[in-house]
């Protein structure tokens, strides 16, 4: 198993969505947010933790019930540039679904020019209010 990148608290009543050796995905059912976790430690790839968040949220999008999102990426390899043409394939044709669920998105990434640039996208890609920042204190506000 890998690392944590965050120990959130987990509050009131937790579902997991989904967990591998890459990311664990829970939700709070009384506040609707999710929370996605990413690990590192061996045989971790960005590629394991995109297939858990695209299977996640896909589980997430069929019950048709609004969520909010928070992204921990402070210890998620690099994806490669085929898992980032992946996901942003995957987003695209999941953009209009996404964007009528999703309350609100954070993402903690880490420090670096490739963590900022992947926030960036995100952020760009995203019509829902977003916050990308290295300050997990600032994204825990926001949230």
């Amino acid at each position: 198993m890998g690392t944590p990148a965050l120990m959130l608290p987990l509050k009131g009543p937790q579902t997991q969505l989904y967990r591998s050796k890459c990311v664990s995905v829970h939700m709070d059912q009384q506040t609707s947010m999710v929370t996605i976790t990413a690990y590192n430690g061996e045989d971790v790839d960005a590629g394991c933790a995109i297939t858990g968040i695209m299977q996640s949220t896909d589980a997430l999008i069929a019950k048709g019930v609004p969520f909010s999102t928070m992204w921990d990426l402070r210890q998620c390899p690099p994806p490669t540039m085929s898992d980032t043409m992946r996901l942003a394939t995957w987003g695209l044709s999941k953009k209009m679904d996404l964007e009528r669920l999703t309350t609100k998105m954070g993402v903690i990434v880490p420090n670096g020019p490739v963590a900022s640039i992947a926030g960036g996208l995100m952020a760009s890609f995203s019509g829902v209010p977003t916050v990308v920042s290295t300050n997990a204190e600032e994204v825990h506000r926001f949230m």
